[in-house]
């Protein structure tokens, strides 16, 4: 029997049925497969940390670890108090967002080796970074007054849909990018999919038109 991500996760559900663990002999037994070949697939499973051993005499139990991350802490600290504070503190979000906006912005000049971005390069930048920090977008439309980026998926997941004052937070992103390398932004937010919570339209006018508006940077 090939290994597949099906046989991974029949063998992990398994193995959440014993809290204490099993042995590797109990997995094949259920399986009616070999022992060595569970142990191979056991080797695979646990090199995604998605399960370990502990030693009891000389027998391996097999069981289902604790998954945490630092990162994943702090993801959960930021959204459940972003979800918390009110409408008047998207200034808050914004600051913050606008300080990591621009360490991103250093960190591509210094990539390419310039002083300032092109506009193909503030693109890319745009949609690599937005990619590194677990995020999509893909670019709707360009023109030389106006970008308009679509986004796929944001770096908080759905949880953008309890804590939406994290949305300034990408469309910092979009404004610093752009305002520091080609002089000027202001960012309009559009929803799109109902059934997408994280898909939203970010509109990037290059151009100032009168009075200072919401959304300059």
């Amino acid at each position: 029997m090939a290994f597949t991500s099906d046989i991974q996760q029949k063998i992990i559900d398994f193995i959440k049925r014993s809290p204490i663990g099993v042995t590797s002999s109990e997995i094949a037994n259920y399986f009616g497969l070999n022992r060595m070949t569970i142990i191979k697939y056991l080797a695979i499973i646990q090199q995604r940390a998605l399960v370990d051993f502990k030693q009891l005499g000389m027998a391996k139990l097999w069981y289902i670890p604790v998954t945490l991350t630092r990162e994943g802490y702090f993801d959960d600290m930021l959204i459940e108090l972003a979800g918390s504070l009110s409408k008047d503190s998207h200034a808050l979000i914004k600051k913050a967002g606008i300080k990591a906006a621009q360490h991103i912005d250093v960190a591509y000049r210094r990539f390419h080796g310039v002083e300032t971005l092109s506009v193909d390069h503030v693109v890319g930048a745009l949609k690599d970074a937005y990619k590194k920090i677990g995020g999509e977008f893909e670019i709707v439309e360009r023109t030389n007054s106006l970008i308009i980026l679509r986004s796929l998926k944001t770096p908080f997941g759905d949880s953008i849909v309890s804590a939406p004052v994290l949305w300034e937070a990408v469309s910092a992103l979009c404004g610093v990018l752009v305002a520091k390398n080609l002089g000027y932004s202001r960012v309009e937010m559009k929803g799109v999919s109902e059934n997408n919570p994280q898909e939203r339209l970010f509109f990037v006018h290059l151009e100032k038109e009168g009075k200072k508006t919401e959304g300059e940077y």
